[in-house]
């Protein structure tokens, strides 16, 4: 019989960073509700001084999971994390452990720990973090770990949920104990309340027993008393959530038929503020007469709970919320827009790179050492696939320039930057402004990242960056069959793929006869659609055939967030030095969502550009 895994990890003290003591007692709480759900459980933590780190989990992990398949498989593995985090856009995020300072590698890095576990053979992926999602220069060098070896075995495509506290650069927060009372953490608690059973708002139907959570209604438990918890504590929190579990849905159930009943409420608020009544949040409706509570709708696409509506208050401050995100997504979009339009206004024919914004002190170029200071329209060759662009302040932001399009970089006074390509520099496409507006907001989530990226990706041939975008986003739901697809499009349309696609492909790169970078796609299998935006586009569930030697486009990232891939992806050995030369850059990354270094990063930067153009020559 398949077994099912809870890993809980509460790291207290990490380095430089602002002690979280409710994080123990979160991770204990959470640990204790899995074993009463006969869930293997594993946590680990740092009470008693012991540091968390990347080889104690892997150790403790290992250790359970080879336990479990010695006789059985792996359902559901669930993994929580109470501590602090952070992310690097579009969604990269990271989960810091004891000595994340001192040791870059030394966190979690999300987004390849739900990779590895495809290997597994694991049906349910769940992952459920108290932690901050902030985007802050000071994370800039985090590289992060899978934790996990990678098995010799075939990947398989696991059901996933997500329950994060923080949305894309929001924060999580802990609320100190009064009167020799413990601390506790905001999310978990509305998380424990919803397991435990505490909240008739999180049961998908209160008159069906056995009372049941389910992934869909725990989702809404969340999005609606989370925002109104916090509120009492006069602070602000937007979680990211994505209930994808479609096979078994159900996380708990009480009450009836055999199931266990919810323990007392001081056992699960030792410390939580009695003033908080969320019962009275959300009313119920009427229930789909033909079924108990159903998670898809007629046509099989996921649906969020419809038995319950949230309460005229809550659903006023969701409203607002939605409202602040749209006013700062409509203030970046105006902006970029109106640079946009001042783009090619001279343009010449044959121009193929434009930089609009900050003052410019010099543009160099990887493969010649001509200076091309002040220039805002230049023709360049066709052997030439990158720039670095260095404005007054010193600060270098990369350009890379590909085959039959117009290249453009926008600088903004902040000192940040976005990157687009285009046919016609004269032409202004709305998708892409509206695209370039959103990463720059950070708010670009994961919450929606199937029918985000499938909407993204649609203009990818034109504006390369798209695809960019679109493969972090796949990323961030662990979609590397969709990645894949993105890089396959590319090579049947006869375009080279960008370098941050091709390393989130998990499949090695390699270098050709002239020192070019390549890459080998393999054969993609039809899958069901997830979404409607998914369904209208059979570019994101269609089959595809193997691509081969696939060139790669760019010699360093293009995008910040890879940067940490390009850390431990997949490499033929003639390249490991080409990566040695990149570690040295990461420490001098700017906060912003493209490639872009300090002043004392603009050599180092430039040193690894050209010498990888000079490789590629010779």
């Amino acid at each position: 019989m398949a077994k099912k895994l809870f890993v809980s990890i509460g790291v207290s003290q990490p380095q430089d960073l602002r002690p979280l003591p409710g994080a123990i007692s979160a991770a204990k709480r959470m640990a204790d509700w899995a074993r009463a759900q006969d869930y293997r459980t594993v946590i680990i933590t740092d009470d008693g001084g012991a540091p968390v780190s990347i080889a104690r989990l892997r150790e403790d992990v290992t250790a359970a999971i080879d336990e479990i398949l010695e006789n059985d498989s792996i359902s559901r593995i669930v993994w929580f994390f109470a501590g602090h985090g952070c992310l690097i856009p579009p969604e990269q995020r990271f989960w810091l452990l004891s000595e994340w300072r001192s040791d870059p590698s030394e966190s979690i890095n999300v987004n390849r720990l739900k990779r590895v576990l495809r290997y597994y053979g694991i049906d349910q992926i769940s992952m459920i973090a108290d932690a901050c999602a902030e985007i802050h220069n000071n994370f800039k060098e985090v590289t992060g770990h899978q934790v996990l070896k990678q098995p010799d075995e075939a990947d398989r495509e696991p059901e996933y949920d997500q329950f994060f506290a923080s949305a894309a650069g929001e924060k999580a927060f802990m609320v100190k104990g009064e009167n020799g009372t413990d601390n506790f953490c905001i999310f978990s608690e509305i998380v424990l309340a919803a397991l435990t059973g505490q909240d008739v708002g999180a049961f998908d139907d209160p008159n069906d027993r056995p009372l049941k959570v389910t992934s869909q209604s725990l989702a809404a438990h969340i999005k609606g008393a989370l925002p109104l918890a916090a509120s009492t504590h006069s602070v602000k929190m937007e979680p990211s959530l994505l209930p994808a579990f479609y096979t078994d849905r159900l996380y708990a159930q009480f009450d009836g038929r055999g199931s266990r009943p919810p323990p007392a409420v001081d056992d699960i608020f030792p410390v939580g503020p009695p003033e908080l009544d969320f019962s009275q949040r959300m009313t119920r409706i009427e229930a789909p007469s033909d079924s108990d509570f159903m998670s898809e709708d007629a046509e099989g696409f996921a649906v969020e709970p419809s038995i319950w509506r949230l309460s005229d208050e809550v659903e006023a401050r969701i409203d607002e919320a939605e409202r602040e995100r749209n006013d700062i997504i409509d203030h970046f979009v105006e902006d970029i827009g109106a640079r946009v339009r001042t783009i090619g206004a001279g343009d010449a024919p044959e121009s193929n790179v434009f930089i609009q914004g900050s003052e410019i002190s010099d543009i160099i170029r990887s493969t010649s050492k001509e200076r091309l200071a002040g220039a805002r329209e230049l023709q360049l060759p066709g052997t030439e696939t990158e720039i670095l662009v260095v404005n007054g302040h010193g600060c270098g932001y990369y350009l890379p320039v590909f085959p039959k399009l117009k290249s453009v970089l926008l600088l903004y006074e902040n000192g940040n930057s976005s990157v687009y390509m285009t046919p016609n520099a004269r032409l202004v496409d709305l998708n892409a402004v509206e695209i370039l507006g959103r990463l720059e907001a950070g708010l670009l989530s994961s919450a929606d990242s199937a029918s985000m990226a499938a909407v993204v990706r649609e203009g990818k041939h034109s504006d390369p960056v798209r695809g960019c975008i679109a493969a972090y986003l796949y990323d961030a739901i662990g979609d590397v069959r969709n990645i894949r697809r993105v890089a396959s499009y590319y090579a049947h349309n006869s375009q080279p793929v960008p370098l941050d696609v091709a390393l989130l492909c998990d499949e090695q790169i390699y270098t050709g006869e002239h020192g070019e970078l390549l890459v080998d796609i393999p054969e993609i299998e039809a899958s069901k659609p997830r979404t409607r935006d998914e369904a209208k586009r059979g570019f994101t569930h269609n089959a595809m055939a193997a691509a081969p030697r696939v060139p790669v486009a760019g010699n360093v990232p293009w995008m910040a967030a890879g940067w940490s891939r390009l850390a431990d992806a997949p490499l033929s050995e003639t390249l490991e030095s080409w990566r040695e030369q990149t570690t040295a850059v990461r420490g001098h990354l700017r906060d912003s969502p493209f490639t872009a270094v300090d002043p004392s990063g603009v050599a180092l930067l430039t040193g690894v550009l050209r010498r990888r153009s000079g490789m590629v020559r010779a």
